[in-house]
């Protein structure tokens, strides 16, 4: 039984009796048995958290928002305000059961957001989707799909490149502020760079009251100074800077402070941020390029790491009863954990309906949403477009040897091994295209994501099925996935061998479905299933998941356990 809130108001006496019970005016042994049943469902836990919307609808679209009161009701709570409401979605506009995208507000004339923290482990927000999930009977798969991946970026190992002098990759970073010096210690492989020319580099940060000159040099305990250069900067000013020096032996017997790099001030550093150290054998410039240690920790901090969170809610829209949905984390900054002040904070979906270019199958792309577009920051620059064909054109033209050699210095490639695993596993149609995002904290390290991904586990974008467990997964038609798959077969291999005893346990992977389906009671399936022409409903069950789910994994071990 699917609750529904009752109305009552005072009894008019120009109304009939019948009219009278017919607007709430009397009370009935109907209504109050209704209430009755609804206090018990919620007593035992049965009942689902509601939403109310109210107002005028018929002007919404999909580019068109109305404003619409809205409550919320868990039983323990109850949350009202005004929601600028439009349709969510591209398929999904096609059924008659609507996505809405939300944006609360407290004021019915939208000027002051309300942000909500529906969940203890969530983020307080203002924007939500409301998800019919339509062509998916059971309501799991995006959010169950989306956990799953989830918990992948979590046990992932990230080969972020560390210090190796002798293949010119980075250095570690100890800073230790004496007076008017800073020295940054190189700390590791000191003894490779001896006898050797060796190339420096690193940034300065002034802060908003500093102006002033930096001496840079290069000292080795027991040897001269080698000054390489002295820069003023200005008021709130960055400077880049790089040289190469002769590291000779110095006989020092302390490895730890054996070669380091001075700046001076002038005045004690306090005005001033050091970062990026670089060091690396050899006198020819490293491409310049922001140090990567944060190239990914920022998706660690977010939220559920780049992936949506819900849960279901039974949703009423001017007083009728529209069934079942899930109430979801959006699409946006938040999601990613990024600022959009940051210029380098950058997020790229798929925008690419013919499915060609979203493959990864051009050197270039026009980012204004006719092959791909912005999700972080709101507005396209020259820079942004130049970062992002770079990625291109790395996947896209590279050759093989240099695809190889390069790959994980531009790259989260672990990030893309796990969406090649786990999209041909559940079966993820768009994998390969619309259901990508990449992005990129830093503006040079890009991390491929997972996104909506309803349509899996043998379920088309109709909601009708589409083949069998040994079926082919769309997801080798992306370049990158391709690509990878030959560069790195054994890399692939081992992560496959390494999740089968976790992730992709059999009893987790249904595990995970089991957890989700068991919220939600059968009468609240079957009253939605009654409001709408819901597809395959017969066929759709957690018998059919749990079969093809195992089925796959088994299937898929001869694949990547050879």
């Amino acid at each position: 039984m699917t609750y529904q809130k009752q109305t009552w108001q005072s009894y008019d006496e120009n109304q009939t009796e019948s009219e009278n019970k017919a607007n709430g005016g009397v009370i009935t042994a109907d209504r109050m048995n209704h209430i009755e049943d609804g206090i018990g469902a919620a007593e035992i836990g049965g009942a689902l958290p509601r939403i109310y919307l109210e107002g005028d609808t018929s002007k919404m679209t999909g580019d068109v928002a109305v404003p619409l009161s809205f409550t919320y009701e868990d039983g323990k709570r109850t949350i009202v305000g005004t929601t600028n409401t439009k349709w969510q979605g591209d398929s999904s506009e096609l059924w008659s059961k609507k996505n809405y995208k939300l944006k609360l507000y407290k004021d019915d004339t939208l000027s002051k957001k309300m942000k909500v923290q529906f969940k203890q482990s969530w983020d307080s927000n203002n924007s939500f989707n409301l998800r019919a999930n339509y062509i998916d009977a059971l309501q799991a798969r995006n959010l169950v799909n989306a956990e799953i991946f989830r918990q992948l970026t979590v046990n992932r190992k990230s080969e972020i490149p560390v210090v190796n002098v002798a293949d010119g990759t980075e250095s570690p970073l100890a800073a230790t502020f004496h007076e008017s010096y800073a020295f940054l210690n190189y700390v590791d492989h000191v003894q490779s760079l001896t006898g050797k020319p060796a190339f420096i580099a690193f940034d300065v940060q002034a802060n908003s009251d500093y102006v002033g000159t930096v001496t840079y040099q290069v000292e080795q305990k027991n040897n001269p100074w080698q000054k390489w250069g002295t820069v003023t900067i200005t008021d709130g000013g960055k400077a880049h800077f790089f040289g190469s020096v002769d590291a000779v032996e110095s006989g020092y017997t302390n490895a730890d402070s054996d070669f380091q790099l001075a700046l001076q001030s002038g005045t004690a550093p306090t005005g001033l941020t050091f970062s990026d150290f670089i060091v690396a054998a050899g006198k020819t410039e490293l491409p310049y390029r922001p140090k990567p240690n944060n190239a990914i920790f920022p998706l660690y901090s977010a939220q559920a790491q780049g992936q949506v969170q819900g849960f279901p809610v039974e949703v009423f829209i001017n007083g009728a009863d529209n069934g079942l949905y899930t109430l979801n984390t959006e699409k946006n900054k938040q999601l990613f954990n990024m600022d959009d002040d940051n210029p380098l904070n950058i997020a790229v979906e798929t925008d690419d309906e013919s499915f060609t270019v979203g493959h990864l199958t051009t050197d270039t792309a026009k980012l204004d949403g006719s092959d791909f577009g912005l999700i972080v920051p709101d507005d396209v620059t020259d820079d942004i477009k130049s970062r992002f064909n770079s990625f291109l054109k790395f996947v896209n033209s590279s050759s093989d040897d240099d695809f190889k050699s390069g790959a994980f210095d531009k790259i989260d490639i672990n990030a893309a091994i796990d969406i090649l695993l786990w999209a041909d596993l559940a079966i993820i149609n768009d994998a390969s295209c619309k259901s990508l995002i990449y992005i990129t904290y830093n503006g040079y390290y890009w991390i491929p994501i997972l996104y909506d991904m309803d349509s899996a586990e043998g379920l088309t974008w109709k909601g009708t099925f589409n083949g069998y467990y040994n079926m082919t997964a769309e997801i080798g038609l992306n370049k990158l996935m391709s690509r990878i798959k030959a560069a790195f077969p054994d890399k692939v291999e081992a992560r496959w061998v390494q999740l089968r005893q976790t992730t992709f346990s059999e009893d987790n992977l249904v595990s995970q479905f089991r957890k989700f389906i068991n919220q939600i009671s059968p009468d609240t399936y079957a009253n939605d299933w009654s409001l709408w022409t819901t597809p395959a409903t017969d066929v759709n069950t957690f018998d059919y998941l749990q079969d093809i789910l195992i089925r796959r994994v088994k299937f898929l071990d001869s694949v990547y356990s050879a």
